[in-house]
């Protein structure tokens, strides 16, 4: 267990890593230790690592941040596949280095029904739902952009008019294929992960609403006006994949958070090198 933390400690960990990895790695755990040790509340980041150390854990970070690590260490030191570059680079996307993958079944096989860009909702006559396997098969890259590119939204308005915004998205801020995905598939591939269970990496009320702002910020500088309607607490994500529908790259939306370009441009530019 020592070098396990010696070895975590040694990474360049930023709060944000240390937060996500107790988010998104560590909660049954940290469950588990607060149960045996009687810990009630979280007051955990006003020990020390001493404190921590005496009842039996480990911490990893300072007195604001600490990541908590009981049964988990031992895994890490008992199953060397669990390497912690490779665990951080998963806690980044999102994902648990613990759980498997899902299938690609699951992900190709979403029944998806195209939204009418004009109104916002499925056409009236579209009866027979198509899918992510059949949308690849039939995709003709653009002269312009060499990757088919598709939006799968989780609802629309029941009956016109469109009160979503879909029509919106689709004309001034989309102009690639929007489809809905009828029973969640996509999002059920991506984790069914959801905005009230992501814990910010800060509860400092300043420093979550810096972080608010620039998001605004972000959003006003490409001229993109959002709304608050509809579901809003299921998360998506980009997904890269190749032409046999091999998934290539995930990105786990995160909110607040930038969209990593540099890395979707990489995963497309990988794509492209190997199917040349």
């Amino acid at each position: 267990m020592t070098k396990a933390f010696a070895r975590a400690a040694q990474t360049d960990w930023s709060e944000y890593d240390v937060a996500d990895f107790m988010c998104e790695i560590g909660m049954q755990h940290i469950a588990h230790a607060m149960v045996n040790h009687r810990i009630r509340g979280l007051v955990l980041p006003y020990l020390t690592p001493e404190e921590l150390h005496d009842m039996g854990l480990i911490a990893i970070g300072d007195r604001k941040t600490f990541f908590l690590a009981t049964e988990f260490v031992l895994k890490l030191e008992a199953e060397p596949k669990h390497d912690l570059t490779i665990v951080k680079k998963k806690v980044k996307q999102g994902q648990s280095p613990l759980s498997p993958s899902p299938p690609p079944s699951l992900l190709l096989d979403t029944p998806l029904v195209p939204i009418d860009k004009p109104t916002g909702l499925p056409p009236q006559n579209f009866t027979q739902p198509t899918n992510l396997k059949t949308v690849l098969s039939h995709s003709r890259p653009t002269v312009i952009f060499v990757f088919d590119v598709i939006a799968v939204v989780k609802e629309h308005s029941k009956k016109p008019p469109d009160k979503l915004g879909l029509a919106e998205f689709g004309t001034t801020y989309f102009p690639f294929p929007v489809f809905l995905d009828v029973v969640k598939n996509f999002y059920s591939y991506l984790g069914n992960r959801s905005l009230a269970a992501q814990r910010p990496s800060t509860y400092n009320p300043f420093k979550l609403f810096a972080r608010t702002s620039k998001m605004f910020q972000r959003l006003r500088s490409k001229g993109v006006k959002g709304n608050f309607k509809g579901e809003g607490l299921l998360q998506g994500g980009v997904v890269v994949l190749d032409s046999r529908g091999g998934v290539e790259y995930i990105y786990y939306e995160r909110t607040f958070s930038a969209l990593p370009v540099e890395e979707i441009r990489g995963a497309m530019d990988r794509v492209l090198r190997r199917e040349r």
